[in-house]
């Protein structure tokens, strides 16, 4: 994981995949099954697993909070399926700057 784009990179993206899941190809490699979401969990639970990772294994970045959480999933209520990364950009694209 160290240095890994997608825990390094934005943390709303990262976020989507926990909550979602992810399928497809990831980085030219294809995979046989889908990553599942984890939205059952809490938005506590999962932002400190985040952070966790995001400053563990030699990555130093910005923690995860519990309203980041909250934020993006109240954004993303109603998908029900898994993202690519494709449709992963595609949504980020349309939310608002921060």
């Amino acid at each position: 994981m160290h240095y890994e784009a997608r825990v390094n990179g934005d943390k709303d993206g990262l976020i989507n995949i926990v909550l979602h899941g992810l399928k497809g190809p990831v980085d030219n490699t294809k995979y046989p099954d889908i990553m599942p979401g984890q939205e059952e969990h809490t938005d506590a639970y999962i932002a400190s697993a985040l952070s966790y990772i995001r400053n563990s294994f030699g990555n130093k970045q910005k923690v995860v909070s519990v309203d980041d959480v909250k934020e993006i999933r109240a954004a993303s209520k109603g998908r029900t399926t898994a993202f690519t990364l494709a449709e992963l950009n595609e949504w980020k694209s349309k939310q608002p700057k921060k």
